[in-house]
C-alpha cells in the first residue's frame, strides 16, 4: 500500500484494526503526495495509542475529508 498514492477511499470497517495497525497507517498517511479522501475505521478495536498515531498523521495530511472512527473500543 505504501507505493500506491492514488487511493481515494479505504474501508477498514469491522476488520479488527488495532493500535499497532493505526501506527503503520499513520506512517502511510504522512506521505507527501497522497490523495486519500475517505478513511473508514469504524467498528474496530482502536485505543488511545492508535488515535494519537492518527492525530499526528492528520497534522501532516491535508487530503482526508472524511474519517469515520465510530464504535471503537476506545
Amino acid at each position: 500500500m505504501s507505493e500506491n498514492r492514488s487511493l481515494r477511499k479505504i474501508n477498514l470497517q469491522k476488520t479488527e484494526v488495532t493500535d499497532k495497525v493505526c501506527s503503520r497507517l499513520g506512517s502511510y498517511l504522512m506521505q507527501p503526495v497522497l490523495s486519500l479522501h475517505d478513511l473508514n475505521l469504524s467498528r474496530n478495536i482502536i485505543g488511545a495509542e492508535g488515535l494519537i498515531s492518527l492525530a499526528e498523521a492528520l497534522h501532516v495530511n491535508t487530503s482526508i475529508v472524511k474519517l469515520n472512527l465510530a464504535q471503537n473500543m476506545i
